[in-house]
């Protein structure tokens, strides 16, 4: 063998090295992709199940206001109807 041929024999070598961890790598960043990716939807799914969640537990503020004057309006007659029996006994 002379140097050319040795030359060639180790810049193949090399390269089907290279090659070789490349492709290693390459591989094993495909997989971790595809796990990130599964992890993504799954992230996607409970975040659609919470919007639904949300939704359907979810009180505006206008039925809440709504909610705090009757429950408001209902105190004022209670108040009103003690008021009004405690100047009776008087």
């Amino acid at each position: 063998m002379n140097i050319e041929q040795i030359g060639m024999l180790a810049i193949t070598s090399i390269v089907g090295i290279a090659t070789y961890y490349f492709k290693k790598n390459s591989d094993r960043l495909d997989r971790e992709d595809e796990h990130l990716h599964n992890k993504i939807e799954n992230v996607q799914k409970e975040l659609s199940e919470h919007k639904i969640e949300v939704e359907r537990n979810f009180v505006s503020k206008d039925e809440f206001i709504r909610s705090i004057s009757n429950i408001d309006k209902k105190l004022d007659k209670i108040y009103d109807e003690i008021m009004k029996s405690s100047s009776c006994n008087n």
